[in-house]
């Protein structure tokens, strides 16, 4: 039995290696594609980003960085485009939905305007 339960442990840990790998790999990948697609969005124009997910390296992190990044974008309101029932829960350009509170899958969505034209 010890030696199942050795097995076991090793599984989990080569599984949990093998997890936040790629979740690495998914970081970097939408840091990418926001690395090219800000250059689409036009003065006075919106970028929407938006995961699946509660993790806050792919959300929160994503967008800090990206807007350090580039001076030329920032928060785009949300109050204007969502639910009343949804107020309470935005913040700026930013709307996090959580699985336990919502009842629905993990959601993020980031609003971000193009400085430039009013």
């Amino acid at each position: 039995m010890p030696g199942n339960m050795n097995n076991l442990m090793k599984q989990a840990q080569r599984m949990q290696r093998q997890m936040e790998e790629q979740q690495a790999e998914l970081v970097e990948l939408q840091r990418k594609i926001l690395s090219t697609v800000w250059q689409y969005v036009k003065p006075g124009g919106t970028l929407v980003y938006s995961t699946c997910t509660i993790n806050k390296r792919e959300n929160d992190r994503q967008i800090d960085a990206f807007l350090r990044k580039h001076p030329d974008f920032c928060e785009n309101p949300l109050a204007d485009v969502l639910s009343d029932k949804l107020l309470y829960r935005i913040r700026g350009g930013r709307l996090q939905l959580f699985p336990h509170i919502d009842g629905i899958d993990g959601f993020f969505i980031a609003s971000l305007k193009r400085k430039g034209i009013e």
